[in-house]
């Protein structure tokens, strides 16, 4: 999931936050990140396109992290995505074309040939981007949040 913002000082997206969901046996047929459904979310440097640990969630909101797949043990940490690049420059271009959607959590699937998009959300599910910390400690995301009256 790619969370884009739009910045009404620039008058520009940007990327908020990048996480992989990940599923699992229990969280199958999908990769369903709430609290004991089993799913994952690892988080991405949307700079390096570098994976974070993968975080899992029980039914009691006790977090636990994973260096590599529960059940496969394929490596999450220090995983990189593939065409990041182009990626992370056509979502921005999307979101620019889109500029009247102020918030637009993209969920794509990298191909070899680039990416597609399954959907695009215009509320970015925080349960699965807020586990890896404050998203509210990135001044342009809490610019964003006090622009649109969210918070104060």
């Amino acid at each position: 999931r790619v969370v884009t913002f739009w910045n009404v000082e620039e008058m520009n997206p940007f990327i908020a936050r990048v996480v992989q969901r990940i599923g699992t046996p229990r969280s199958h047929p999908v990769d369903n990140f709430k609290a004991g459904h089993g799913g994952l979310s690892a988080l991405i440097d949307p700079e390096e396109a570098v994976l974070g640990p993968g975080a899992m969630t029980s039914s009691k909101g006790r977090v636990t992290w994973h260096q590599t797949h529960p059940d496969n043990h394929a490596p999450i940490d220090g995983t990189v995505v593939p065409n990041w690049l182009e990626i992370r420059s056509r979502i921005l271009e999307y979101a620019r074309t889109f500029a009247f959607a102020p918030s637009i959590a993209w969920d794509i699937v990298p191909t070899l040939s680039g990416f597609t998009i399954i959907e695009g959300n215009s509320i970015p599910g925080m349960p699965v981007l807020q586990v890896h910390g404050p998203i509210l400690s990135d001044p342009r995301i809490s610019q964003f949040y006090r622009h649109h009256g969210v918070i104060e």
